[in-house]
């Protein structure tokens, strides 16, 4: 990534977080984020730039895959707080002076096509919207809900289907969103796209938020065998 990419793409960012901010009221959000947490990924020989917090890049890139080898237990049994306890404990483990959170909305990436940024479609990543007790509501933790590394699930859910490992699913969720044609959802604004994962095809519900014009990943279906 070059200097200019990097200033464009800063600009972007800055400009839609100080947009959804003030759009949905929250009392701080991350408006900026350092050079490190920018990573490069190709998928489908296209190049795109994600630009993560901290916690959701520790988590997506080690220490989800470390909370379920530390913790199985935790995962597939419908409770979201059993989830978030193993990753607070997998967590404190590696970081000693780690304060125990829950995980809340500004645990995010931001996904660019680093050849359509004027475009202005950008694609956030949570790790999830809300925290519904049983089960985690859009984002990541709510994709994750049919998956499992190494036989044992990611999420709230059953964890059905393997995956090679966490990472993968945002590659996989990239895919759905900037390489196949959208079709209408059932909600206004509501837009769904189809890829196959794990032999699995696969139905992704992105919802645009019309005033910041950023997509977010609202939920996921599995449709049928590939």
């Amino acid at each position: 990534m070059t200097g200019e990419e990097w200033e464009e793409i800063r600009t972007v960012f800055e400009r839609k977080a100080t947009i959804l901010l003030k759009h949905e009221g929250k009392e701080m959000a991350f408006v900026g984020l350092p050079p490190k947490n920018y990573t490069e990924r190709w998928v489908k020989g296209r190049r795109f730039i994600s630009v993560a917090t901290n916690l959701f890049k520790d988590i997506t890139e080690v220490y989800l895959a470390k909370a379920t080898s530390s913790y199985p237990k935790s995962f597939g049994k419908g409770s979201t707080s059993l989830v978030i306890d193993a990753l607070n404990a997998t967590l404190k483990s590696a970081f000693p002076y780690f304060v125990e959170k829950k995980f809340n909305q500004e645990e995010f990436c931001l996904v660019f096509d680093i050849e359509k940024i004027k475009d202005d479609k950008v694609l956030r990543i949570d790790l999830f919207r809300d925290d519904l007790g049983t089960v985690f509501r859009g984002g990541l933790m709510h994709a994750f809900n049919h998956f499992n590394f190494q036989t044992v699930p990611l999420s709230t859910g059953k964890g059905e289907n393997g995956i090679a490992h966490p990472l993968f699913m945002i590659h996989n969720i990239i895919d759905a969103f900037f390489h196949y044609k959208f079709q209408p959802g059932n909600r206004p604004n509501s837009f769904l796209s189809e890829t196959v994962i794990s032999g699995k095809k696969v139905r992704f519900v992105f919802y645009l938020e019309t005033t910041s014009n950023v997509y977010f990943v609202d939920s996921i279906y599995i449709i049928g065998s590939a």
